[in-house]
């Protein structure tokens, strides 16, 4: 604000035919006080100024927002959701309640522990992301997600006339 006023002093120095003037302090406090007494001008000047900036951090906010926007859901083994197939199911019903915007990121952090699929995971074409806008799966930071699709065999086993251990599984037999 204190230099837009000494600007306007200066201003009011100069004359069309002369260059600027050498202002004492006195004449400086009385122009200084001429500018107050029509605060109209500096008024106008400053809401001029608070617009313009008003304005610059509305969009500067709105496209950095739009830049930086993401979805992050985090899947932990004693969270809300405990699988891939929760986490991709949460992905398709926010989507659906047009509750992620389009270019936003999405993430899927998954914190450390043990995630045994109970059945295949199946991405389909509308759970794909774009370049600008992926959908990815990821490990927290320092995190070591292990996810499992093996079972746990521990009868049955018999060792062949060759050597190798076998053993028969009804679930999935032929």
């Amino acid at each position: 604000m204190t230099e837009i006023l000494l600007e306007a002093v200066n201003a009011l120095a100069t004359n069309a035919d002369r260059q600027p003037e050498i202002i004492t302090t006195r004449a400086r406090t009385t122009i200084f006080n001429e500018m107050l007494s029509r605060p109209k001008n500096i008024i106008m000047h400053a809401q001029k100024m608070l617009l313009f900036l008003l304005f610059q951090c509305i969009v500067l906010n709105f496209s950095s927002n739009k830049a930086f926007a993401e979805t992050v859901i985090k899947m932990s083994p004693q969270g809300s959701i405990q699988t891939l197939t929760a986490a991709r199911n949460r992905i398709r019903t926010l989507r659906a309640q047009s509750k992620i915007a389009d270019g936003e990121k999405i993430r899927v952090v998954i914190q450390g522990g043990l995630y045994v699929l109970q059945e295949p995971f199946v991405l389909a074409p509308q759970d794909s992301g774009t370049i600008k806008a992926p959908v990815v799966y990821e490990a927290a930071p320092g995190a070591t997600p292990v996810i499992s699709g093996g079972r746990h065999i521990t009868s049955g086993w018999k060792v062949r006339k060759d050597g190798f251990w076998s053993t028969h599984i009804r679930a999935v037999a032929v």
